[in-house]
C-alpha cells in the first residue's frame, strides 16, 4: 500500500513540475516546449493507467478513495467557477471553452454516479 501510494504521489508531483514548466516563457517554445508537452503526455498517461487499473484493498481503501474524489471534484469546480465568475464581472465574457469544460464536469460526474447505481 505505502509503494503505491508513494508511486502516485510521484507521479502526481512530477505532473505538478512538468505543468510549471510550462508556464515558463523559455519553456514554451522550441525543441524545449516539445519536449515538455511529449513529457506531459506520458506522465498523464502513466498516471491515467495507473489510476484506472487501481482496486482498492478493502472498505477503507474505498472510503479514501471516495473522499478523495469528492474534494477533487469540488476543489476543481470551485475554481473553475470562481474562474468564470471573475471573466463574467471583470472581462464581461467567458471563455467559452471554461464553460464547455464545466459543462462535460459535471455530465461526467452525473454519468459516473448514474452508472455506479446501476452496474456496482
Amino acid at each position: 500500500m505505502k509503494i503505491k501510494c508513494l508511486s502516485e504521489t510521484s507521479m502526481l508531483m512530477a505532473l505538478v513540475v512538468v505543468i510549471a514548466l510550462c508556464l515558463v516563457p523559455v519553456c514554451r517554445s522550441g525543441m524545449i516546449g516539445m519536449a515538455l508537452h511529449g513529457l506531459l503526455i506520458v506522465i498523464f498517461g502513466a498516471f491515467a493507467a495507473f489510476f484506472w487499473r487501481e482496486t482498492p484493498d478493502d472498505e477503507r481503501d474505498i472510503t479514501h478513495q471516495m473522499f478523495a474524489g469528492r474534494v477533487a471534484f469540488f476543489v476543481s469546480m470551485t475554481l473553475l467557477l470562481g474562474w468564470m465568475l471573475w471573466q463574467l464581472y471583470v472581462m464581461r465574457a467567458v471563455d467559452p471553452v471554461l464553460a464547455a469544460i464545466i459543462i462535460v464536469t459535471i455530465l461526467a460526474k452525473i454519468i459516473a454516479h448514474s452508472y455506479s447505481q446501476r452496474y456496482c
